[in-house]
């Protein structure tokens, strides 16, 4: 999210002060907050706002800032997020907030289009792959899906330690009970007390979970090693970059990023590989030159230099390919 924002000032942003309505414990360690909507805000599900608490010092330790995903969506009537709890300064304060009592929260006036639900009108297949906290920015995304495209086809798995863990799993059961367009999966990963896929997520078991999964997109969120973890996992499945996207949360950030974007570092590879097959023409120009200048005309010995130039070149081409072929 740092990073989508940029620097303080450098994209434009909007600022609201929103008034908290109720908060509620949803999960161990982790607690949902509604607040007020006011007249004329708008946005985009799945995306997320840098919230500012007035009541702390931006020089306290870790700031006053935090930045945090919708999750609600934007056709109900409050803003919703859910932030799991540690003992930091900033959510020890928000959790310490009263009915009533203000945020300011900020919003980029234009959503990049590498944000996480930027593509949210799309009626592709899809596939929701989330893990502890990371649920947040897919629960928003999916009500929003299936608020205008009922027969959608959706599936969300959501990995956990323990149903304890489990942020939203009864709302999203009876959600995948009633709306035929989604396929709830939960998993959990740490407790054998359940009646239920458990222990850690292969790519054998998630081709036998989702079907179709080459033709899906797919959305990854949650902590650094889960989402590395399961990118790498995906790939090996068959799903392509272009078809993922993904989302990071650490302890003071959250990082996106949309593997389809790697065409721009693929084009910088192609300028270099070529850059490098032009200083080889270049230097096989050069030999013959000299050859011709200080040599009788020997053509074996042309023939030859030409040859192990030509092999170089196309070595270096295939190496290229072969490159681009495991990083699409």
């Amino acid at each position: 999210m740092r990073r989508l924002h940029g620097a303080k000032g450098s994209r434009p942003t909007i600022g609201y002060r929103i008034a908290l309505k109720a908060m509620t414990e949803i999960a161990a360690e982790t607690w949902q907050f509604e607040f007020g909507k006011p007249d004329g805000f708008q946005y985009k599900a799945g995306q997320h706002v840098r919230m500012i608490l007035p009541s702390v010092s931006a020089n306290a330790s870790g700031g006053n800032t935090r930045f945090l995903s919708f999750a609600s969506s934007p056709h109900e009537p409050d803003l919703v997020f859910a932030v799991r709890m540690r003992e930091t300064l900033f959510k020890m304060a928000l959790l310490s907030l009263k009915p009533g009592d203000e945020v300011i929260v900020e919003m980029l006036v234009k959503a990049p289009t590498a944000a996480f639900g930027s593509d949210i009108d799309s009626t592709d297949p899809r596939l929701f792959l989330v893990g502890g906290i990371g649920i947040v920015p897919a629960y928003s995304m999916i009500k929003a899906i299936l608020h205008q495209t009922p027969d959608c086809d959706l599936v969300l798995i959501a990995l956990n330690r323990t149903p304890n863990d489990a942020p939203y799993l009864e709302d999203l059961r009876s959600m995948s009970s009633t709306q035929p367009g989604l396929s709830f999966v939960p998993v959990m990963t740490q407790t054998a007390d359940w009646n239920g896929e458990t222990g850690r997520l292969t790519w054998q078991q998630l081709q036998r979970l989702v079907p179709k999964l080459k033709e899906r997109r797919v959305y990854v969120a949650g902590l650094e090693g889960m989402v590395q973890s399961a990118v790498q996992m995906l790939r090996r499945a068959g799903v392509r970059n272009s078809h993922i996207a993904s989302e990071q949360f650490g302890a003071f950030s959250m990082e996106k990023n949309m593997h389809k974007n790697h065409s721009g570092r693929r084009g910088l590879l192609l300028v270099i590989v070529l850059a490098i097959i032009g200083l080889h023409l270049a230097g096989v120009v050069y030999v013959f030159r000299t050859a011709l200048s200080s040599l009788s005309l020997d053509m074996s010995f042309l023939t030859g230099i030409g040859l192990a130039a030509a092999a170089i070149v196309l070595l270096k081409f295939l190496a290229f390919r072969w490159f681009a072929a495991r990083h699409r």
